[in-house]
C-alpha cells in the first residue's frame, strides 16, 4: 500500500488519478527526471519513465490541483555530488510554484542541498543518500524532512498551512573489512565519536548547507 509516482505501466495508468486521504487531508504524489543517466527509455513506452515536459507537467497539475488539499511533486534533477542547487533545479521549482505545488522533493545528487520556500511552496532540493554504500561522509549523511500540514476551513473555503518545517541528519554506518557490510543508519543525534568521529562538526558543516536558504527550517539538534 505504498504510494508510488514517476514509473507507470501504461498511459493510462500515468494519467490516473492516485488520491490518498490522512487526517481529513487529501494528497498526491506526482514524479519526474530530468534525466536517466544516459539510459534510453523505449520509444514506444514512454511513461515507463516520466521525464520532465513543462507543458505535461503543467497538465497533469491541473487534473489534481482542484482535487486535493495537499500537492506534492518528487524531482530527479541537479548535478551530483555538489551541495548547491543549480539553475535548472531553481527554475523548475519556481515553475512548480507557481502551479501551486505544496511541497517539492528533490533528489540524485546524492548529497544534501538547502530547503527554503518559494511563496508558500516548501522546495527539498536534495534529501542526499538516505542508506549508502558510496565513499565519503557528504555521501553517507542524508536528510530526513518534515512539516507539519493542517487545514482551516473558513467561509466554506479550505487553507492548506504548512509549518514547523524540520530537518533531521541521517548516517549510514557500516563495518566489516572492507566497511561495506552490516549497513545501519542512524540519526545524527544517536552518533558518538566511536561510529563516527567528528560527528558534530559533520552536523554542523551539513546543516548549516541545508538551512543556507532559509531561517524557516527548524534544525534537529543532536545534543
Amino acid at each position: 500500500d505504498v504510494m508510488t509516482a514517476g514509473s507507470y505501466l501504461s498511459e493510462e495508468d500515468r494519467t490516473a488519478l492516485n488520491i490518498r486521504e490522512k487526517n481529513g487531508i487529501t494528497y498526491a504524489l506526482l514524479s519526474y527526471t530530468t534525466t536517466t543517466n544516459g539510459i534510453p527509455v523505449p520509444g514506444d513506452a514512454p511513461y515507463l519513465v516520466d521525464f520532465y515536459d513543462k507543458e505535461k507537467v503543467a497538465a497533469d497539475i491541473k487534473r489534481l490541483r482542484d482535487k486535493v488539499d495537499l500537492l506534492l511533486v518528487a524531482m530527479h534533477w541537479g548535478t551530483e555530488y555538489t551541495h548547491e542547487p543549480v539553475y535548472e533545479q531553481k527554475e523548475i521549482a519556481n515553475y512548480l510554484a507557481s502551479l501551486g505545488v505544496d511541497i517539492v522533493i528533490g533528489h540524485h545528487p546524492h548529497v544534501v542541498e538547502p530547503i527554503e520556500f518559494i511563496g508558500n511552496t516548501m522546495v527539498i532540493y536534495s534529501l542526499g543518500n538516505f542508506i549508502s554504500g558510496q565513499v565519503g561522509i557528504e555521501r553517507l549523511t542524508g536528510l530526513m524532512a518534515g512539516v507539519t500540514v493542517k487545514k482551516l476551513t473558513v467561509n466554506n473555503k479550505s487553507f492548506l498551512i504548512l509549518s514547523n518545517p524540520t530537518a533531521e541528519l541521517v548516517y549510514t554506518y557500516s563495518e566489516g573489512e572492507d566497511e561495506r557490510s552490516n549497513f545501519r543508519l542512524y540519526p545524527y543525534k544517536d552518533l558518538d565519536d566511536n561510529l563516527l568521529k567528528d560527528y558534530r562538526n559533520y552536523y554542523d558543516k551539513y546543516m548549516k548547507i541545508v538551512t543556507s536558504m532559509s531561517d524557516r527550517i527548524i534544525p534537529i539538534p543532536i545534543d
